[in-house]
Formats: C-alpha cells, structure tokens, sequence
C-alpha cells in the first residue's frame, strides 16, 4: 500500500494516505486471493480472516485502532427450517 520511490517511476515520492476505505479494499483483496488461491469461488473462516487481518494490520499502519481488535472469525449463519404450510 505503500509507493516507494523508484527507477522505474521516480516521481512516487510520497505514500499512500492509508485510510478505512482503503483498508477495506486491501482486506477484500487479500480475502479474494486467499480464496482464489485455494481454489474455491466463495469465501471461507480462512479467507475471512485473511481479510481482516489485512485490514487491522493498514489500519495500525494509519495510526488508528481497528474497530474490533484480534483475530475475528465469520459465523456460519443457518437458516432456520422451513415450516410446512398446512
């Protein structure tokens, strides 16, 4: 996330103001290659916390705290049974 300066471009002088909107898309990012990597086409606890820990990891680079500090991991949601009509 950080542009440094190089030959190949020497007018990168500066960085990247690291902001939320910017963590969160580095975050899908990592989430998306992680998933890609292994293969599946939808996220899983592994991509997800590959994600957040992208997006924890930017937002203490920018000097703010994450919202929700350590490892966060996705919660499988089932829907309830569905009631037979009578």
């Amino acid at each position: 996330m950080l542009a440094a300066n190089n030959d190949r471009n020497p007018r990168m002088t500066g960085r990247i103001a690291v902001d939320a909107a910017i963590a969160r898309a580095a975050g899908r990012d990592a989430g998306n290659r992680s998933m890609r990597a292994a293969g599946r086409s939808a996220w899983n606890e592994d991509d997800w916390a590959a994600a957040c820990d992208t997006f924890d990891r930017l937002m203490r680079l920018a000097g703010e705290a994450p919202p929700v500090l350590g490892p966060v991991r996705a919660r499988r949601v089932v829907a309830p049974p569905r009631r037979k009509a009578a």
